[in-house]
């Protein structure tokens, strides 16, 4: 019976482990930190609470941008997702920087009437520095949550 039983131990196997979220604070819990623009903490209007970034449009190119130094490796790719609801009927703009790789992603026009939008940008591979950095460019104000930038080619 023993050797059944330590059989069956040794096939057990772990599952494997949530990619980690290099995005700190993604859904806004206590700070914006490390995001910059006309941007503030909603608690109001979220997705997954406590709260939600608010990026109110301006002058302002980005209208939100998260930016962290000395994070990626160079030669892995990374992968995007973010949740947006916004105020106006419109399409934005949303920039993966892997390091000197950009890839773009134009939205298709969301009403303001359409709840949370899941956008992904995908195997982005980081070349030659190793700094994130997501950018939201849009004409009306946005809410955006949920946030995370993994390592791997998808989101």
């Amino acid at each position: 019976m023993s050797g059944v039983v330590a059989g069956l131990i040794g096939s057990v196997k772990s599952a494997p482990s949530a990619p980690v979220n290099l995005v700190t604070n993604p859904s806004f819990t206590t700070n914006t930190n490390d995001w910059y623009g006309n941007i503030s903490r909603n608690t109001t209007v979220f997705r997954s609470s406590p709260a939600s970034l608010l990026s109110e449009a301006d002058d302002y190119d980005p209208s939100a941008q998260y930016n962290k130094s000395n994070l990626l490796t160079v030669g892995q790719p990374y992968s995007l997702s973010l949740w947006i609801r916004t105020f106006n009927t419109q399409s934005f703009t949303i920039h993966l920087d892997a390091g000197a790789t950009r890839q773009t992603l134009t939205t298709a026009e969301q009403s303001s009437a359409a709840d949370w939008t899941n956008y992904k940008i995908e195997n982005v591979t980081c070349t030659t520095n190793r700094t994130l950095a997501i950018f939201v460019n849009s004409s009306n104000s946005v809410y955006i949550d949920d946030v995370s930038v993994v390592l791997g080619a998808t989101a």
